[in-house]
């Protein structure tokens, strides 16, 4: 994680030979997406067993369906129903574009796009073994650059990340609860070879190091530490009545 300065500071370093991905005229990817997830009834977290839950554990291998869309969609806007699995370090994602409307016939009422594929296949399964149902609304605004001399090498800021648990349409608009109070960026480096030794050099000066870090995982332990929190509160509230 960075705060906006040292975000900042990467981002406009001279010697990054990069280029600005210009997707949308602000600069900003607005990434909006609802994983669909393993459905337990009866337990109020255990719903993140395909996400949350299972992330924070890092496990060797994960897998999650989500659907996302660029923007804040209509019915005949184009999204995206991806399919997301990571083996160790290495991600594989398998994914279909679909009309929202048709994508949420498919995944809230079960009506399935005309269109087949194998991918779809692939989700079909995904969908009929894991039960899933829609869990959370996660979005946050996206700078991303890429190599001039390295195609292959990537970098992106993720800024305002934010969530909401109700109204997990995409079309309903970005209003969510904020993951941070503070103004941070979360900055992710994709290299298929090692990092360029510029890189390198700027993320020792600015005492950059890597760490692990999921969203979805890190939103899960912050309703879980806010759950714990009001439990206790309720504790000694009933403890005092009880003098």
């Amino acid at each position: 994680m960075l705060t906006r300065e040292n975000a900042f500071v990467v981002k406009e370093h001279p010697g990054t030979h990069f280029h600005r991905i210009y997707i949308f005229p602000t600069q900003f990817v607005h990434k909006f997406d609802v994983p669909y997830l393993q459905n337990f009834q009866g337990e109020r977290h255990a719903a993140w067993r395909q996400g949350s839950t299972v992330t924070c554990e890092k496990p060797v291998y994960k897998e999650k369906l989500r659907l996302r869309s660029y923007g804040i969609p209509g019915a005949d806007d184009k999204v995206y129903l991806e399919l997301k699995k990571k083996y160790r370090d290495v991600v594989y994602k398998r994914r279909i574009s679909l009309k929202l409307s048709e994508a949420e016939d498919y995944l809230l009422r079960g009506i399935r796009p005309k269109k087949d594929s194998q991918v779809l296949r692939e989700i079909d399964y995904f969908i009929a073994f894991h039960k899933t149902v829609p869990k959370l609304y996660l979005a946050y605004d996206r700078i991303a650059w890429y190599g001039r001399e390295d195609p292959d090498f990537r970098m992106t800021f993720d800024s305002h990340i934010r969530s909401r648990r109700n109204h997990l349409s995409l079309s309903f608009g970005d209003a969510a609860d904020e993951l941070f109070l503070r103004d941070y960026w979360l900055l992710e480096v994709k290299a298929a070879k090692a990092y360029p030794l510029w890189l390198v050099r700027l993320m020792e000066k600015l005492s950059l190091y890597p760490v692990s870090f999921s969203k979805y995982g890190t939103i899960y332990k912050k309703e879980v530490t806010a759950g714990i929190g009001r439990s206790l509160a309720f504790q000694k509230n009933m403890e005092f009545l009880e003098q």
